[in-house]
């Protein structure tokens, strides 16, 4: 068996574990990890015999970080007979670099060495932690002047997050998404770089668009346009209601990413799923004639060089001729590498949305500049006539902040009065917060 507490688990971390056949895996997280990542590590079971048990957990007092990372670790001999047990606490993260690539720091004790009654006191205490009992703080020698300390927790208990700086730490980033810019294109390398005299005249005019460099040249084959009325202009206004801007990037809660992930897209959305499926799925007839309006545009180029230009940029046959099997090739290796990525949710969701949604990564030090800028940012909101943000309204219109704050005091309300002030928060971006719930909170903040 083995009971792991960390701020970070990761999925290939947890799979190493189980490699190692464990009866059972009790996992304490911190409470601010994202949900998501919890389920990556809950799908690693699948299939396993391996048990696993989650607890959240949250330090005894205040809202901080369980930044503890230690591995308590039961072994037991072939004939079920003998148990041993091993406590492993240093400066690693349940991942794979903690214990890979990171310069990390452990200490090493056999529970073998410890005074039975410590010992016993010492197991019972990851024992109620993996029962969903809150621990205590204790602490043991391991030698005469030598000693080990074992935090207070407490179970995380309720739905929403222990704190403030939990739920900021489960939320989600936006970032605009960049896939590869000759994806849906078909790309023609020339043999040498053209002068630049020579690219308007033969490869723009041809359909071809300089992909980064005057030796490669794309052309499309399939179009992302969906020509929806205005859905350029509804598309861009999202971002500033649902999100704040941060120094990693624009931040949303968990629970609203998850209720309106659907409308956080950009535009021509429709357009770039009707692309990703006709990539995915196309006709042999279609594919021939992606490829054959490729060859027409180079023979169209091809065509306008002298012979000498025509040695030189581009691949021809013993004849002179072009050698169009080789651009055709090409062309069909590209096809199916393109229609390999068409395959891939995680490019698919990301290049059809326009946006990529990580979670908030796992900060340390730099947490704290995250969270004021975060603070700044919907204070400087305020000083606007017209607040469209809505966390940023909701703080206004509760009169829970004003533009005067410092972002610390902000940092400092939201964090000592999360337990009344949460239900206004969390539902920040639904239309039909109950009025007496968002009354009765303020009343008791103040």
């Amino acid at each position: 068996m083995a009971t792991i507490i960390g701020p970070y688990p990761t999925r290939d971390f947890i799979e190493d574990v189980i490699s190692h056949a464990p009866d059972e895996v009790i996992l304490a997280v911190d409470d601010g990890w994202p949900q998501e990542r919890i389920e990556e590590i809950r799908c690693a079971f699948r299939g396993s015999e391996s048990e696993l048990t989650v607890q959240r957990v949250a330090p005894q007092v205040g809202n901080g970080l369980v930044h503890a990372k230690l591995y308590c670790l039961e072994w037991v001999n072939a004939a079920g007979n003998r148990h041993r047990h091993t406590l492993l606490a240093g400066s690693a993260n349940a991942s794979s670099p903690g214990f890979g690539t990171h310069a990390e720091s452990f200490v090493h004790i056999d529970l073998a060495d410890i005074v039975p009654a410590i010992k016993k006191s010492i197991l019972q205490y990851f024992t109620d932690l993996g029962s969903g009992h809150d621990v205590s703080y204790m602490y043991f020698l391991v030698h005469n002047k030598s000693w080990l300390s074992l935090p207070a927790l407490r179970i995380v208990q309720t739905p929403w997050p222990n704190g403030f700086d939990a739920w900021i730490r489960r939320g989600r980033l936006c970032h605009s998404y960049q896939p590869d810019p000759a994806f849906g294109r078909l790309v023609l390398r020339l043999k040498e770089p053209m002068p630049q005299g020579l690219l308007g005249a033969n490869l723009g005019q041809s359909g071809f668009s300089i992909a980064g460099e005057t030796q490669a040249f794309t052309r499309a084959y399939v179009s992302y346009a969906d020509f929806v009325a205005d859905e350029s202009n509804k598309q861009q206004k999202w971002r500033q209601r649902y999100f704040t801007e941060t120094v990693y990037g624009f931040w949303t809660s968990a629970e609203c990413f998850k209720q309106m992930e659907s409308e956080f897209v950009a535009a021509q959305t429709s357009g770039r799923k009707s692309a990703l499926d006709t990539i995915r799925h196309p006709t042999p007839m279609q594919r021939d004639s992606w490829i054959d309006d490729f060859l027409r545009s180079i023979n169209s180029v091809f065509s306008t060089l002298t012979a000498e230009q025509q040695k030189t940029y581009f691949h021809i046959k013993h004849n002179g001729e072009l050698d169009e099997n080789r651009y055709r090739e090409q062309a069909g290796i590209k096809l199916g590498r393109d229609r390999a990525k068409a395959t891939d949710e995680y490019f698919c969701s990301r290049f059809a949305s326009g946006f990529a949604f990580p979670p908030v990564p796992a900060l340390g030090d730099e947490y704290e500049e995250f969270v004021l800028e975060f603070c700044a940012n919907l204070l400087a909101k305020l000083q606007s006539r017209y607040v469209r943000n809505k966390l940023a309204a909701i703080l206004r219109d509760k009169k829970l902040a004003h533009s005067d704050m410092t972002p610390q005091d902000l940092l400092n309300l939201l964090r000592d009065r999360w337990s009344d002030l949460h239900p206004i928060l969390t539902g920040f971006f639904r239309e039909d917060t109950p009025t007496s719930q968002l009354q009765r909170a303020i009343a008791t903040s103040w």
